[in-house]
Parts: structure tokens; sequence; C-alpha cells
């Protein structure tokens, strides 16, 4: 009795051994639903090529799925395009974490139809950890290849994305806050991943302030000081002249400005320039223009760039 039950056992063992085989082995992580939505608002910066303005179009595409488009927006180196694209698969935990969504600008103007512009790659799992899943009206600042450094910016284009997960659904935004995002002066900017950066030194000079008004109740002259700001930099300011209504002290201050666009050397020549001293000062000024020419030899401002 006791080698039969054995043998049936042993039956019953190689049966569920062979069905599991059957069935491919144990299981793998179970897949998850997804949804990624983009909004497209608008590109600029396209640069025309043999004196032939792009006709532009935007290609975007998550990891295994199909590509979309928007419209193509003719002959324009700036446009809007206002398309909604969206996306809904199902993906395991390693596959999400690969996973990306891809924007291409392209020239539709072209002989092969899709001549590359720009390009920007989003982790997927970057978008999940955004506040509510999303970036809301953005910046994307395109760049030829992931693997190459970037030195002077490209075209860049102006997206709205979320990647929800499961029933998450997206936040609705009133039309107060799209317009205030939309006409935002210091909008968010996402960079390319390499980034060959050039730092420049600007010198401001102040020599002199006249016509002041008085500010308070007693008629008394003004406590002034003069403050200085650039933009993605904490504003510097000169010390306070006590009930003046005229002052002649010289006041400077120096700030590291970087960038990565090759232009911008020339755009700080223009502010040193326009920071010099008249040409009529007074002869009490003359000594500030000598201190003024020491600060730029500091600073390393040649004087062909004054």
């Amino acid at each position: 009795m006791k080698s039969g039950a054995k043998k049936g056992k042993a039956a019953k063992a190689a049966k569920e051994k062979e069905a599991k085989e059957k069935k491919g082995g144990p299981k793998g992580p179970k897949p998850k639903q997804f949804r990624v939505q983009a909004h497209i608002i608008e590109a600029k910066g396209a640069k025309a090529r043999a004196g032939v303005l792009p006709d532009l179009v935007v290609m975007a595409q998550v990891t295994g799925q199909s590509c979309k488009f928007t419209q193509v927006v003719r002959s324009c180196s700036e446009c809007h395009f206002d398309t909604h694209l969206s996306w809904s698969f199902q993906m395991t935990f390693e596959e999400f974490h690969n996973g990306e969504l891809t924007f291409h600008l392209l020239n539709a103007g072209t002989d092969a139809r899709a001549d590359p512009l720009g390009v920007y790659e989003l982790k997927l799992a970057q978008i999940r950890k955004q506040p509510m899943s999303e970036y809301f009206c953005v910046w994307l600042a395109l760049y030829p290849s992931s693997q190459l450094y970037v030195s002077e910016l490209g075209p860049a284009l102006r997206i709205s994305c979320a990647c929800l997960g499961g029933m998450q659904r997206l936040s609705p935004h009133t039309q107060d806050e799209t317009d205030e995002a939309l006409t935002d002066d210091n909008p968010v900017v996402l960079m390319p991943p390499l980034v060959r950066w050039t730092f420049y030194s600007l010198f401001v000079a102040v020599y002199r302030i006249e016509g002041l008004p008085s500010m308070n109740a007693y008629g008394d002259a003004t406590d002034a000081f003069v403050a200085a700001k650039v933009h993605g930099q904490a504003a510097i300011k000169t010390k306070a002249r006590r009930a003046t209504t005229t002052t002649t002290a010289t006041a400077a201050a120096a700030c590291r400005v970087s960038d990565i666009t090759t232009g911008h050397p020339q755009r700080a020549r223009a502010r040193v320039q326009r920071a010099a001293p008249p040409a009529d000062r007074a002869p009490e000024d003359e000594r500030y223009a000598d201190d003024h020419r020491r600060r730029l030899r500091s600073v390393g401002v040649r004087r062909d760039d004054r």
C-alpha cells in the first residue's frame, strides 16, 4: 500500500511539472496600464537652410508604440501647432523605466520629407516624478543627438505632457493658469543632457546720478543706491548715499554670466559700452575714468571690446 501511495504522488508531481512546462515556466512581472498625453503647442528658432524657410512638423513617439505627427506648417521659422496626441499601452516595471517619449522637429519641405531639425527625449519615469505626473507648458531646447555636446542653442519646442497610470486622470487647468504659463517671462526650459558652458564676466560702473527727488515727508533729499540684476543671478547693490539729490561716487559691480550661445560675447560687450562714462563728463569725474579702465582690465575686457 505504501509503495502504491508513493507512486501516486510521484505521478501527480510529474503531471504538475509537465503542466508548468507547457505554460512556459514561472510567470514574470505583470504589465501595468499606462497612458501618455502630449500637447504640442508651438515651435520657434528653426533656421532657414540655403535661404529657404522650412516646412515644420513634429513627430512624437513612445518607446514600442506608433509614431504620431502634427500638421505641417509651411515656410516658417516659428509656428503654433496646438495638437493633442495620446497613447495607451501596457508595460512592465523594467520596460517603463527604460521607456521614453521622444519629440522630433522635422522639415517636411525636402526630398526626404523628414529632414531632422532637432530632437528631445523624455524618460517616462521622469515625467511620472513631476507634480501631478505632468510637465505643463515647458520649453524643450532641442539638440541634434543625445551623444553629442551642445555648444549652441538650436530650435525650441513648447509642450505639455503627462504620463498617467491605471485609472489616474489628468489634472485640469483653468484658462487663467494656461494664459499665465504661456505669457510667463521666466518659463521652465529643459536643457539638453550634454551642454558645454562658456563663462563670461560683465562689469558695470555707475558714475553719476542727478535729479533725485525728495522721497520723505520732511522734504529732505533721497537716500539713493543702485541695484543691477542679470537674468538668473542675484541682484548686486551699491552702498546707499544718504540725503542727496546728486551723487558722483563711483559704484562698481562685477558678476559671472554663463550662457551656451556663441553670440552672447558680443551682447556682453555692448552692455559694457553702454556702461562706459560719457565723453562730455565733468572734469571732476576724470579720476573715475582711470578707475573704470583699471577695473575693465581686471576683468579681462580688451580696449576694442568696450
